[in-house]
């Protein structure tokens, strides 16, 4: 959770910006583990939840692609806790190791 703009980013080449809550990204996060199987952490949730919130504005044939730059084992007691987000009022619908 650091709030640090990387030397990487050249911002001339950003079309839009989305912004994303922390519990939009949670459960995108706990989603794309339960669904998709892509043990993947919050900040791939904040890219998923944003590609899935733009998938409106795309054309048949427009490429997207998303990185998925970490993992979930620093968020196994977070956003993977049913009991962390029930006590930080996030939702558990999807529970990502209940099956």
């Amino acid at each position: 959770g650091s709030d640090m703009v990387t030397k990487a980013l050249d911002p001339d080449i950003i079309d839009d910006v989305v912004t994303v809550s922390d519990k939009d990204s949670f459960e995108t996060t706990r989603y794309l583990a339960g669904k998709h199987g892509f043990m993947a952490g919050g900040s791939s949730g904040t890219a998923a939840f944003a590609a899935f919130e733009m998938i409106v504005s795309f054309k048949k044939d427009d490429v997207v692609v998303m990185i998925f730059a970490d993992s979930a084992f620093r968020y196994l007691s977070k956003c993977f806790s049913d009991q962390w987000m029930d006590e930080h009022g996030f939702s558990t619908r999807q529970k990502v190791f209940a099956q």
